[in-house]
């Protein structure tokens, strides 16, 4: 059995590593032969003069080079940070609110999704929303 993170915990080891790498932005290039290199260019201030890695046609088996990946990696330090603050607005809208129960036990609702069936009571928590979101980054390990 695994020590599975929580999504918080998650979603904070992500952010780390966003903060960690060096602030865009980083370019993709085609380079000679087939090849591709992504690249940091040096800004006063910065302590990172330059990083490249180049991708290379023999290396990645891809008779044009390999531009796909080399777009990824290089959008991925401005890509990444929005998609993580998207996923924290949504996760923060949808938190748990504890309900009493007559017999003294408590219940968790989402603090945001409506029931349908009655548009007053809430979901119960985690919503379907939070489980899609969690069923993602586990799927990812």
């Amino acid at each position: 059995m695994t020590n599975r993170l929580s999504t918080t915990d998650e979603l904070a080891e992500i952010r780390a590593r966003v903060d960690g790498a060096t602030e865009g932005p980083w370019t993709a290039s085609g380079g000679y032969a087939g090849s591709w290199e992504v690249t940091y260019t040096w800004r006063p201030g910065t302590e990172l003069a330059e990083c490249s890695r180049v991708l290379d046609v023999s290396d990645m088996g891809d008779a044009y080079g390999n531009q796909g990946d080399a777009e990824f990696v290089a959008h991925a330090r401005t890509d990444v940070p929005r998609l993580l603050d998207a996923v924290e607005a949504v996760l923060a809208m949808h938190e748990p609110v504890s309900r009493l129960l007559v017999n003294g036990g408590t219940f968790d609702k989402c603090s945001y999704c409506v029931d349908p069936q009655d548009n007053t009571w809430r979901l119960d928590y985690p919503c379907p929303t939070v489980q899609a979101i969690t069923s993602a980054l586990e799927a990812s390990e």
